[in-house]
């Protein structure tokens, strides 16, 4: 997994085709790869407030508050509202450019999830997967707090991905702690020890024709923000 000048979180090599179920990204014979850099989000224009809508903003992806975003540019725009984020590491990728990163921060009061849904149309069944992506911290826990991500998975006919009970995948989850001091502040994601390569394989899954896969991502209440790139995804048959 290769290191990136700028961090943010990537899904590659996953198939983006007409909607099938409820999920937008579909796998077929023809690719068992996914991958989206979230580089441009639909309607992200600017740094502010955006229009958040599953499976448009961003196809495939899903939030748990599907309302508003926030485009936040490094060193600042960050606000204390749970929410989900289109970081950007310069103003020269205010628009659809470099540099940019998904994710979601925090309050204090209670964890955030979102989760992208992958849709197998193979025509056969999915026992295994790979994942890869970068994650970054872009601002730092609240004092004397960890904050944790957590990253899961479902598999599901026809159920709704809020509803779906998750299987841990540990070697994609992180965790930071923030001493006594100098917590709760904007961070750069180059910076030391705030971003991480992770990787795991899964293996003997029952991934069916026509069935969902759900890859959740569970930002916890440490008030920190976590802004994800190159979230690669292979599959085997």
């Amino acid at each position: 997994m290769k290191s990136l000048p700028v961090v943010s979180s990537v899904l590659a090599g996953l198939l983006f085709i007409p909607a099938l179920a409820s999920a937008q990204v579909v796998l077929t014979n023809s690719s068992l790869t996914y991958s989206e850099n979230f580089d441009a989000p639909a309607g992200v224009t600017g740094n502010g407030n955006f229009a958040w809508t599953d499976n448009v903003t961003i196809p495939g992806w899903f939030s748990q508050d599907p309302s508003t975003g926030l485009e936040s540019q490094f060193p600042g725009g960050i606000s204390a509202t749970q929410r989900v984020y289109s970081f950007r590491y310069t103003t020269a990728d205010a628009g659809a450019g470099e540099g940019r990163a998904f994710g979601s921060r925090t309050t204090g009061a209670g964890t955030f999830s979102f989760a992208v849904g992958i849709t197998n149309n193979t025509g056969g069944t999915l026992t295994g997967v790979d994942i890869d992506f970068v994650t970054a911290i872009w601002r730092t826990p609240a004092n004397n707090t960890t904050d944790t991500l957590a990253v899961g998975y479902a598999i599901t006919t026809a159920g709704a991905w809020t509803t779906l009970t998750y299987a841990d995948i540990p070697e994609l989850g992180e965790s930071i702690t923030q001493g006594g001091a100098g917590g709760g502040v904007n961070a750069d994601p180059n910076g030391s020890g705030l971003f991480w390569d992770k990787s795991a394989s899964l293996t003997g899954l029952n991934w069916a024709d026509g069935d969902t896969l759900y890859i959740r991502f569970l930002d916890g209440n440490g008030a920190a923000a976590w802004g994800y790139r190159q979230l690669q995804c292979d599959c085997d048959s």
